[in-house]
């Protein structure tokens, strides 16, 4: 396996198949919204990104805060896999 490359800002994943390593991810802008004296913060989640997970609208997330560069976004309810064995979609 060769080494992992180490550019800020990036996740990899090692594709054993080529025998390489490929970024992953999906970089977005968050946004600001004031409404009178309400500020709200809203992070969009890409539609490609969206379709893969099968999330749908109205479905119930839950923000896990690692740290302060480190948020994980998860399921309330979480989806049975896609696909049974190794290759499954959790």
């Amino acid at each position: 396996m060769t080494k992992r490359p180490q550019k800020k800002n990036h996740q990899y994943y090692y594709n054993a198949t080529r025998s390489h390593w490929k970024a992953m991810g999906h970089r977005i802008k968050i946004q600001r919204a004031e409404r009178g004296s309400t500020k709200s913060y809203y992070a969009n989640f890409p539609a490609a990104l969206a379709q893969a997970a099968r999330i749908e609208k109205g479905e119930e997330m839950a923000w896990l805060v690692d740290d302060r560069d480190t948020f994980l976004l998860r399921r309330v309810k979480p989806k049975k896999p896609v696909a049974k064995g190794k290759n499954a979609l959790t």
